[in-house]
């Protein structure tokens, strides 16, 4: 009797332990693979916490939706709960470990796209149209158009060390000035100074006899604006000497390198320049500065130059020339003269 009670006790038990759901019940296939189910999404929720807490901060590492499709509803939005906390960068490439995600998953992947789009933004801004050549292309470059902006001349006319040539007005920065210097000596040639904004091209002196000739050509390159009341003051180093002077602006040149090639003569009588060797570019200036002794005057140059300046006194005769080509060749140029002379020709690239 006290084992059959025993015995009919724990049945009842068991019957009622299992109206209440605390023992499993003994069911399909389908509801144990739902079970197991639920219990890896459990797992794959916890992994998620863990993640978090380990700094990953990952939504993709939280979409415990992957593994839970068939468990409990319940903890697969647990997972995805987790996802969305996920920072959206993070979010992104832990989506993309995680395989299939949940809402997390997708909210992380919209974040990467985001930043994808800032990528493109950026790269469409360096992309954008470049700004039309207002000038002219030269040599591949964008340069300003080219011109003869302005010139001028001097002289005392009287013996003199030391002079200043002006411009009308103040030269534009970035252009191309000319100094040519022509010097009658009433002895033996010496030493010419000028600003050191300017640099000797060619000097070219003329030693027959006891009293010489000079003429000089210098450049100021992609020079600094040039106030029209500084003018450009040289100096000579003799008292005595007749000086000349003349000075002139371009636009249209490079910065810097304009010198392409150079010749000069010094003689008697009708003034050469002498022969250049073959230019190296196309577009070039030929300028040419012819000093003579004596006040006849020069006629108009030879081989298309023009004559930019000119004076005459009765210590000598100074011309400063210059023509704009177009194709390569040798450049010269002459003009009738009398007397003693020294002269100069030069290419410089545009």
């Amino acid at each position: 009797m006290i084992r059959r009670g025993n015995a009919w006790q724990g049945q009842l038990v068991a019957l009622m332990a299992l109206s209440l759901g605390l023992y499993p019940a003994c069911g399909s296939d389908e509801d144990s693979a739902g079970s197991n189910a639920g219990a890896s999404g459990a797992e794959a929720s916890n992994g998620g916490r863990a993640g978090q807490s380990g700094g990953g901060r990952s939504g993709g590492s939280s979409l415990a939706g992957a593994d839970n499709v068939a468990g409990d509803p319940g903890q697969g939005e647990a997972g995805a709960s987790l996802g969305e906390g996920g920072t959206p960068g993070e979010g992104g490439s832990s989506a993309a470990e995680g395989g299939t995600s949940g809402e997390g998953g997708s909210s992380a992947g919209k974040g990467g796209t985001a930043g994808g789009g800032g990528d493109s933004s950026g790269d469409a801004g360096a992309g954008g149209t470049p700004e039309p050549c207002l000038g002219e292309v030269a040599n591949g470059e964008c340069r300003a158009a080219f011109a003869r902006v302005q010139s001028a001349k001097r002289t005392a006319g009287t013996a003199a060390a030391t002079d200043v040539v002006k411009l009308s007005t103040d030269s534009q920065a970035g252009n191309l000035l000319v100094l040519s210097v022509g010097v009658v000596w009433s002895g033996t040639n010496t030493t010419i100074t000028v600003p050191p904004a300017f640099t000797l091209l060619h000097r070219r002196d003329n030693t027959v006899g006891t009293a010489h000739e000079s003429a000089a050509l210098y450049l100021a390159e992609g020079a600094a604006p040039l106030p029209a009341a500084t003018g450009v003051t040289v100096s000579l180093g003799e008292a005595n000497a007749r000086l000349y002077l003349a000075l002139a602006e371009y636009a249209g040149f490079r910065p810097s390198g304009v010198f392409d090639q150079v010749a000069s003569e010094a003689g008697s009588g009708a003034a050469s320049t002498g022969t250049t060797p073959q230019t190296t570019a196309n577009d070039e200036l030929w300028v040419a500065v012819i000093m003579s002794r004596g006040g006849g005057g020069h006629t108009s140059p030879s081989n298309g130059f023009t004559f930019l300046q000119t004076v005459a006194t009765g210590a000598g005769t100074f011309s400063f020339a210059d023509q704009l080509i177009s194709t390569r060749g040798a450049a010269t140029s002459g003009v009738t003269s009398s007397g003693d002379y020294a002269a100069i020709v030069a290419t410089l690239r545009r």
